[in-house]
C-alpha cells in the first residue's frame, strides 16, 4: 500500500483509537525550514506521537490496525492566523466574532488557528457591543470544536495606539487602574498592539502590565514616535528576559511589531519604530545593550505593502524574525463592491492597484485575486483590512517572492505559534505536538485540513 509516495502519516481519532488513517506525500516539512522525505509520523488522540525516516508503513502497525489512506505530494503543518478581525457572519465588522462563521470556514483555507483580533470603539454603541464579543470568544476560546479553526485567544488592537489607521476611535488615554480591569475581561489575551509614544508618557505602566500577565505587547500603529519611546519600551521588556513567564526566556524578553510598514514609519535619520524591526540585531552602542529586536508581523496580501517591500523585510529580517498575517476584515469569496458597516463607517471591497508589469516584470494578473482586493473605507479610501487568506499568502511567498515551501513554513505556523506562546503544541510537525496537518499537491492546492487528527476540510466535499 502507499507505494506512490514514501512519506506517511498514522492517524487514530479518539473515537475510534483501533483505527488508523495512513496519508502518504513525497516531501513532510519539519520545523526550522527542514522536511523530511522519506518518513513517517504516528499520530494518536490527536497528538503526534512519533516522527520518522524509518519504512513507511511498519508491517506490525498494519498488520493490528485498520486503517484508511490519503495521498498527498506536499505536508506542512497547519497555519496560524494571529492578526484576523473575522471574515463575516453579518454585515457589521464589530459583530463578526459574535458568530463562529469564520472559524467555520477558516479551514478551507489551510487555517487551523486563529487569534480574534478585537477593536474597543467609543462611538457608534461600540463599548455595549464589545463585552459581548469577549465573553462569546472567551466561552470558545481553547476548545476544539469539531470542523472549526482553533479559537486560540485574543488580539487586542488598542485600545492604546497612537494613529488610528483605519481603526475606530477608542480610548487612547485610559487609566492604569482602568486598563487592569478592562485586563481581567479577557483571559484568554494573548497578544495586544500597543503604542510606544503613548506608553513613554506614563511611563510604560500599561505596557509592563501586560508583561507581568504573560500577555505578549505588539508595539505598532505608531507613525512618528521616537527612538527614544521606543527604547524605552525595549527596555521595559528586557527585565522580563529572565523570568519565563509560559514562555521562554528569550521569548518573555521580546516585543512583538504589529503590520511592519503599515501605521509606522522607516526613517534614514530621525529613526521611528519601522526601523526596529528592520533589523535582525541591533547595534553594538550602549543604548541597545541587553535589548532584543522585536519580531515583526507583515500582511502578505502583496496590497498592503508591495513585493520589493515585502521582500526586503524577509531579506532583512531572516525568516526567523517574520511573521505573516492576513488582517482580514472580510471574506475572500465576495464580490468587489461589497459593503460592511463597522462603528457606525462603510468599509467597501475593492480591487487594489496591484503591481504592474512594468514594475514586477509579471503579469499583474499573478497574484491570487482575493490578495489583490483590499477593504477600504468608504469615506477616504484608507485601508482598513484585508480580504487575504493565509492560504493566499502561502502561494505569494512562494510563487512570487521567491521563498521556498519550508521557509514560508516557518512564517505561517513556527513563528507566530511562538509568539503567542504555544510552539510547544502548535506550528510544526514534531513528536508531541497537535495534529495540525495541510495536505497538498504538486501545485500546493490544497486537498485536506486536518485539525487535532480530524478531517476539517476536504477539497473533494467542498
Amino acid at each position: 500500500p502507499c507505494s506512490r509516495v514514501p512519506i506517511c502519516l498514522y492517524l487514530m481519532s479518539e473515537k475510534a483509537a483501533n483505527h488508523a488513517t495512513v496519508i502518504c506525500g513525497q516531501k513532510v516539512v519539519l520545523p526550522d525550514g527542514g522536511s523530511l522525505s522519506p518518513g513517517y509520523i504516528v499520530i494518536q488522540n490527536g497528538i503526534i506521537k512519533d516522527v520518522s525516516s524509518h519504512d513507511p508503513i511498519p508491517t506490525m502497525l498494519l498488520q493490528s490496525l485498520p486503517h484508511d489512506v490519503l495521498e498527498a505530494d506536499v505536508v506542512t503543518p497547519g497555519f496560524i492566523d494571529i492578526h484576523n478581525h473575522g471574515i463575516g457572519g453579518c454585515t457589521n465588522v464589530m459583530e463578526y466574532w459574535l458568530h463562529d462563521y469564520t472559524t467555520q470556514i477558516l479551514p478551507r483555507y489551510g487555517t487551523t488557528s486563529v487569534l480574534a483580533s478585537l477593536t474597543f470603539p467609543i462611538e457608534h454603541e461600540g463599548e455595549s457591543i464589545t463585552q459581548k464579543i469577549i465573553d462569546h470568544v472567551e466561552k470558545r476560546a481553547g476548545r476544539i470544536i469539531p470542523g472549526h479553526a482553533f479559537l486560540a485567544g485574543i488580539h487586542a488592537e488598542g485600545p492604546i495606539v497612537t494613529d488610528l489607521g483605519g481603526l475606530p476611535p477608542s480610548d487612547v488615554d485610559m487609566t492604569l487602574e482602568s486598563f487592569e480591569r478592562f485586563l481581567d475581561r479577557m483571559p484568554s489575551l494573548k497578544v495586544m498592539t500597543i503604542g510606544p509614544a503613548k506608553e513613554a508618557k506614563i511611563a510604560y505602566a500599561r505596557l509592563d502590565a501586560l508583561l507581568k500577565r504573560g500577555v505578549k505587547p505588539a508595539i505598532g500603529h505608531d507613525r512618528n514616535c521616537s527612538e527614544a519611546e521606543v527604547l524605552g519600551a525595549l527596555r521595559v521588556a528586557a527585565k522580563y528576559r529572565d523570568e519565563a513567564h509560559g514562555r521562554t526566556n528569550e521569548d518573555a524578553g521580546r516585543l512583538h511589531m504589529t503590520h511592519i510598514l503599515n501605521v509606522c514609519s522607516f526613517k534614514q535619520r530621525d529613526v521611528s519604530l519601522g526601523n526596529f524591526g528592520m533589523v535582525p540585531s541591533f547595534p553594538t552602542m550602549p543604548e541597545y545593550e541587553g535589548l532584543q529586536v522585536p519580531t515583526v508581523e507583515v500582511i502578505g496580501d502583496l496590497t498592503h505593502i508591495h513585493p520589493l517591500a515585502l521582500r526586503t523585510v524577509i531579506q532583512s529580517r531572516g525568516v526567523s524574525g517574520v511573521v505573516m498575517v492576513t488582517d482580514a476584515i472580510l471574506s475572500p469569496d465576495l464580490p468587489p463592491g461589497t459593503e460592511v458597516n463597522y462603528c457606525g463607517r462603510h468599509i467597501v471591497l475593492d480591487y487594489s492597484r496591484p503591481p504592474s508589469s512594468e514594475t514586477t516584470g509579471t503579469s499583474s494578473s499573478s497574484a491570487s485575486a482575493s490578495s489583490r482586493r483590499v477593504a477600504v473605507l468608504a469615506s477616504d479610501r484608507t485601508i482598513a483590512g484585508s480580504c487575504a487568506t493565509m492560504l493566499d499568502i502561502f502561494h505569494n511567498l512562494v510563487r512570487h517572492i521567491g521563498i521556498t515551501v519550508e521557509d514560508a513554513v516557518v512564517m505561517l505556523c513556527q513563528n507566530p505559534a511562538r509568539v503567542i506562546g504555544l510552539h510547544d503544541t502548535l506550528g510544526a510537525i514534531r513528536k508531541g505536538a497537535r495534529a495540525d496537518i495541510l495536505l497538498f499537491d504538486t501545485h500546493l492546492h490544497l486537498q485536506t485540513t486536518i485539525i487535532a487528527g480530524d478531517v476539517a476540510y476536504s477539497s473533494k466535499e467542498g
